[in-house]
């Protein structure tokens, strides 16, 4: 008990006489810092500590195990500078600190870490290709890079782009759709090194108000540019040389690229006699690029056709032409409601070509051959100016109107050796004068519904004639003359809902159009009036067109339809002859597509329609067209019935090109 007692004492007496250390720690937005080493040296320099202890939830509280006469104390915790504090005179028993931590800032050498870029990028409904990995510094012109893309088709003579077996709506910069229809100008001549990534995109919309409402099936690229790079750019090409039969060969392109906040505009200027086109319209093979084919419906038709340029080269070796073409291009954005966009052009070309016709026949084993060296020279012109104004009248409504205007003359000048012995010469001009415009109003009417409202119209003037020396038809005339003159007016007004219910959306339309097609024609001499033709058709059509898509998992389902009132009215006014038909129409069609994985997919399709005849087929009597050949028709109103099957089969290997 004794003994107890003592050691209880001793212990008592060494407490009363111990001095207390209590601290509290923090950082500079005075938070506790949540751990923290406290060391007690004699010496601030020394690598050994006297004693030791931890900070906890910014709190420390040490019992001195000695007597000391001065103690350093230095605190450090991670991310903070080390604090160091020298306690002198220590004759209290319990002594109160507080530390703040100032943060540490270290400053590392530069690391730099290269790897491989990926190629492309899948995002939604949008694949990135960096256009680095599809270059092998050759190309130098984009389109060069777009052809190597894998699931892309380019036309190299009209420029037409389709991807994954669908023609290209338009190609963007930087999201504006600066080229409308004619976006060869953009990949023919713009350059490469300005070109950061090419976007493909599915399901495509140019119009803001339907994004996640319309599925049209559209699939477009986008170009988006380098920064710091595109703010005014542009190339000067010069080719010059000598031709076996001219004194020299040129070849110049230029273009211009600018892009600032409130204008973006592209402007190119060419001249060339070795072969290239340099526009986006074909007057040598004929080609439709994909505007004239969506227009084709609306156009007038030339009855007196320029003869085809036939070749089984290419056009380079074969055309020999002297182009002169001017295009600008622009988009103002004066504030973000309202923005216009205006697209000139101007061609004017001179190709000439020398085409042998041999042909043999056996008729009753009698042989008859023919031939005919024809020398030709066509002289296209043209004119054209478009514009587009958008004015978001709210956040939810856009208005829209289109105006193209084009005036376009062809003279073609031909001389014909006919069996080598007789020689004739002829001289066609055709004037061909179009006006369209559309009208576009949408309004969003809750998040997955819109409504759009429209007016469109279209007038087309294409008179021709046709002079051949000497006669044809009457050898005591000197001239053989062919006139006619086509007109077209097409007026349409409709209206359409779109909507979306979780993936699935359908689109109805109804509406009415009215079509106006006169002809007249005249084929005389000198000596009679040989033919003539005056009809006068009309067309119109009360309708309504539905489509459902459905979009389940890995299928989509599309069933669609429409229901005509088709009233056709066709006076032959020469010989007094009246013929109508009305008819009530409907075409089904149904498309089924399965997506196997995310690169590859099936589709089937099936599709009925019924047909109207085209309307340069309405004249009775005859019409000269060339040297050989006249043309007439038994005009009919009878439609024609058309079904449609396909299957498709689409893989799209996107590291096949991948450089």
């Amino acid at each position: 008990m004794k003994k107890a007692l003592f050691l209880f004492f001793l212990f008592f007496i060494t407490t009363v006489k111990s001095q207390v250390i209590k601290g509290t720690i923090k950082d500079g937005y005075r938070n506790n810092i949540s751990q923290a080493n406290v060391f007690f040296k004699k010496e601030k320099q020394s690598k050994d500590f006297e004693e030791f202890t931890i900070s906890r939830n910014g709190y420390f509280e040490h019992i001195l195990k000695k007597k000391y006469d001065s103690l350093y104390i230095i605190v450090q915790a991670f991310g903070y500078k080390e604090e160091i504090l020298l306690l002198k005179k220590l004759n209290v028993k319990t002594i109160n600190l507080e530390f703040e931590l100032i943060k540490k800032t270290t400053i590392l050498d530069e690391i730099v870490i290269t790897s491989k870029k990926r190629p492309f990028v899948i995002k939604k409904d949008t694949i990135k290709f960096n256009v680095e990995s599809y270059s092998d510094g050759s190309e130098r012109k984009i389109q060069e890079v777009i052809k190597k893309l894998p699931g892309v088709q380019v036309n190299e003579e009209t420029g037409e782009i389709k991807y994954k077996g669908k023609s290209v709506e338009t190609v963007t910069l930087d999201g504006d759709n600066l080229f409308g229809f004619n976006y060869s100008l953009g990949t023919k001549n713009i350059n490469v090194d300005i070109v950061e990534q090419i976007e493909a995109i599915d399901n495509y919309s140019e119009n803001h108000i339907l994004k996640g409402i319309e599925q049209g099936g559209k699939v477009s690229l986008n170009l988006k540019l380098k920064k710091g790079k595109v703010d005014l750019s542009g190339n000067f090409d010069i080719g010059l040389g000598f031709q076996k039969e001219k004194n020299n060969a040129l070849n110049l392109n230029s273009n211009i690229l600018l892009i600032n906040k409130n204008i973006k505009s592209f402007s190119t200027l060419s001249r060339n006699n070795i072969g290239i086109n340099h526009s986006p319209f074909d007057y040598f093979s004929f080609n439709l690029n994909t505007e004239q084919l969506l227009e084709f419906n609306y156009t007038a038709k030339k009855i007196i056709p320029e003869t085809q340029f036939s070749n089984l080269l290419d056009d380079e070796r074969t055309n020999i032409n002297n182009q002169f073409f001017a295009n600008y291009n622009a988009i103002f954005k004066f504030n973000p409601k309202l923005s216009i966009k205006t697209n000139f052009y101007y061609l004017q070309d001179r190709i000439t070509t020398n085409q042998l016709f041999q042909n043999k026949f056996v008729i009753n084993s009698k042989k008859l051959s023919t031939s005919d060296n024809i020398f030709i020279t066509k002289k296209p012109q043209q004119y054209r100016g478009d514009l587009e104004i958008k004015f978001n009248t709210s956040k939810t409504s856009l208005l829209e109107y289109n105006l193209k205007i084009r005036q376009e003359n062809i003279e073609t000048p031909t001389k014909i050796i006919k069996n080598q012995t007789d020689e004739f010469s002829s001289f066609l001009e055709t004037k061909d004068f179009y006006l369209k415009q559309n009208l576009l109003w949408t309004k969003k009417i809750s998040k997955r519904k819109a409504l759009q409202f429209s007016l469109f119209h279209f007038f087309n003037d294409l008179p021709q004639k046709l002079q051949i020396t000497p006669s044809l038809l009457n050898e005591n005339a000197e001239i053989d003359n062919q006139v006619s003159v086509f007109k077209n007016t097409f007026i349409e007004g409709k209206a359409t809902y779109l909507a979306s219910e979780n993936s699935d959306k359908y689109v109805f339309t109804i509406g009415s159009n009215l079509k106006h097609s006169p002809f007249m024609s005249r084929l005389f001499n000198s000596t009679q009036n040989i033919s003539q033709n005056d009809f006068d058709y009309r067309k119109s059509n009360i309708y309504n067109t539905g489509v459902y898509n459905l979009n389940s998992d890995n299928w989509q389902i599309s069933p669609s339809y429409s229901i005509r009132l088709l009233n056709q009215y066709l006076v032959q006014n020469l010989e007094n002859q009246e013929l109508s038909e009305n008819n009530f129409i409907f075409e089904p069609a149904l498309n089924i597509k399965y997506n196997i994985n995310s690169v590859s997919f099936l589709a089937t399709n099936f599709g009925y329609s019924q047909n109207t005849n085209l309307e340069q087929y309405y004249f009775l009597n005859q019409v000269l067209i060339n040297n050989r050949t006249t043309i007439s028709n038994l005009p009919s109103l009878e439609l024609q019935n058309s079904q449609s099957y396909g299957l498709l089969y689409f893989i799209n290997n996107l590291t096949r090109c991948a450089l």
